[in-house]
């Protein structure tokens, strides 16, 4: 490509009746305008409303832009729209994977469904899709259009519907066979950011001609993005170079690699979906052990899905979250005595160890205020820094980063899984079995729960009247001598009511309750100014600590009385 073919695209670009221009799906290549024509002829069928059907379209990369393209050209108006890739809609991931698509979605009043991402769907959600797709088509004057990625799973979708009336399928051409739409597939994606085609030089645009566009649309619009993101000119005259693109092209290419190799069983829905699994057989091979389930019923965590958020870098935030919450409230004791049982089934706790760490760092980096003048501070955000290196090439993750960082997060949270259901299965073909179930009993026992500590703080905080203390806060300050003091204890010991005791005595000492008394009010009384003030507060002070119930009327007696054996006593 020279100047000369690059002002000749410029002018067709000015020129649309030159070229195709629906939405995302843009160009003029013979493959893309007999695709284009089929999604046409299909779209005057569904306004002529005299037949049902079911489209099933591929295409590679995922791209919302090219799905709302066709969703427009198909003339679908009113759709209920369902995307597998996140669970943001009604239909969560709980109710999507696993248990498969609930019946009741083609019970809604909307002309089509479009469902997006149906590569995510197991072998039985793809079962129930169909059968209820049947039935529903067969009854209902309606639409029903999938869209996936081609993967086995979309292939098995294909096969599912391909023997039903008013099937089709269509195939939308990558990229790589047509080469001659990429200019303008160029101008489209840098349109999304407020720019166009004139804004590259031509070796610029050459230099993009080059690079292998394997994961269509999404990997253009990203790539694009990133460019204004990261390399924009500020002056208007001037347009990105070819070393432009070449250093965006290069940023990219670890991201690429890993998506790569990792292939699509490291797809985060389809990690996340194991993760949900693996937890529930760590749950239940632990209870059938050891007659508790391993993940504490009463700490504060939540099982709703924390992807789906449409933002990544939420989504991260979110899982970060979730991460804490099941593996540090609600797997402890548990995770804590394993860790300690892991070496009399010849493994190692290393890797749980820190992983586990990896899960409290990043939470803390993530959602607490850190100073760089900490020395502990620094330590998290340099560790911190160290995994984001790790897992994508950088110690400061950019907003194309964060879908990696969830992946590679949800990979380091499945190793963990699978070393807990390694224990447990030696443990469960373990002939000295029972001894060891007898330790983690015991450890259990002296190894409780964050949650069980608060709920101590909170009786304690209720009993003394202290509704002006928080739970958590005190907790926070307490935790360790309560952990300490909670090991020296026996079977025989009542164990709530010993850590009662002693946070009641400690809420007393180092949460003393506000004196209703001040010293303007002893002045008032005739009490001498100077070091007496003092003094007759801090003896009314301690009266209020013994009796903390004693109300500013009382003590104000206390204090006249006091006041009379002084003047007695001067007398």
């Amino acid at each position: 490509m020279d100047q000369s073919d690059l002002d000749r695209i410029l002018a067709q670009l000015d020129d649309k009746s030159s070229w195709l221009h629906l939405g995302a799906l843009a160009g003029q290549s013979q493959l893309l305008r007999q695709f284009t024509e089929r999604v046409q002829e299909l779209g005057s069928v569904h306004e002529s409303r005299t037949q049902s059907s079911a489209i099933i379209l591929t295409r590679t990369g995922r791209s919302e832009q090219v799905d709302n393209a066709l969703v427009s050209a198909l003339g679908f108006s009113d759709t209920l729209r369902i995307n597998l890739h996140s669970g943001s809609n009604v239909y969560n991931h709980c109710e999507l994977f696993g248990m498969g698509l609930r019946p009741g979605i083609f019970e809604a009043p909307d002309s089509a469904i479009v469902i997006r991402g149906v590569e995510c769907l197991n072998t039985e959600a793809v079962d129930r899709l169909y059968q209820q797709a049947q039935i529903w088509l067969a009854q209902r004057l309606k639409h029903l259009l999938l869209i996936g990625e081609p993967t086995e799973t979309t292939e098995q979708v294909t096969t599912a519907f391909t023997d039903a009336a008013q099937t089709v399928s269509l195939e939308l051409p990558d990229l790589a066979k047509r080469t001659e739409d990429l200019p303008f597939v160029f101008h489209f994606a840098a349109a999304l950011n407020h720019g166009g085609l004139d804004q590259f030089s031509v070796e610029a645009v050459r230099e993009l001609m080059r690079h292998p566009w394997t994961g269509g649309l999404a990997q253009v619009e990203n790539m694009i993005r990133g460019m204004y993101v990261k390399v924009r000119k500020f002056d208007a005259d001037s347009r990105f170079t070819d070393e432009d693109v070449r250093i965006r092209i290069a940023d990219a290419a670890p991201r690429q690699a890993r998506h790569t190799e990792q292939g699509q069983l490291h797809d985060s829905i389809a990690l996340w979906r194991e993760v949900q699994d693996t937890c529930d057989d760590v749950d239940r091979l632990t209870t059938s052990l050891a007659s508790f389930p391993f993940f504490a019923a009463g700490a504060a965590a939540t099982t709703q899905s924390p992807l789906g958020m449409h933002w990544p870098e939420l989504d991260f935030l979110r899982l970060v979250s979730w991460a804490y919450a099941t593996f540090i409230e609600k797997a402890e004791p548990n995770l804590r005595c394993v860790q300690k049982l892991f070496g009399g089934q010849q493994m190692s706790p290393d890797k749980v160890l820190a992983i586990r760490d990896s899960i409290v760092r990043l939470r803390t980096f993530l959602q607490h205020s850190l100073q760089y003048s900490s020395d502990h501070d620094q330590e998290t955000i340099q560790y911190a820094s160290q995994w984001f290196q790790n897992a994508v090439g950088r110690s400061r993750p950019d907003l194309e980063d964060y879908e990696d960082c969830i992946r590679a997060l949800l990979l380091q949270i499945h190793e963990l899984l699978n070393d807990l259901l390694k224990f447990l299965r030696r443990v469960n073909e373990d002939e000295f079995q029972e001894m060891t179930l007898v330790q983690w009993k015991r450890r259990r026992e002296t190894s409780w729960p964050r949650c069980q500590y608060e709920a101590i703080v909170g009786t304690a905080i209720k009993h003394l009247g202290r509704s002006d203390l928080k739970t958590s806060v005190v907790c926070d300050s307490m935790l360790s001598e309560m952990r300490e003091r909670l090991k020296a204890t026996t079977e025989d010991d009542d164990r709530e009511r010993i850590l009662l005791s002693l946070t009641e005595e400690r809420i007393t000492d180092r949460y003393p309750k506000q004196l209703p008394v001040t010293g303007t009010d002893l002045l008032e009384l005739g009490v001498h100014k100077g070091p007496e003030v003092g003094e007759m507060l801090s003896k009314l002070r301690e009266c209020h600590k013994q009796n903390a119930a004693i109300g500013r009327d009382e003590l104000l007696s206390r204090a006249r009385q006091m006041l009379a054996v002084q003047s007695t006593a001067v007398q």
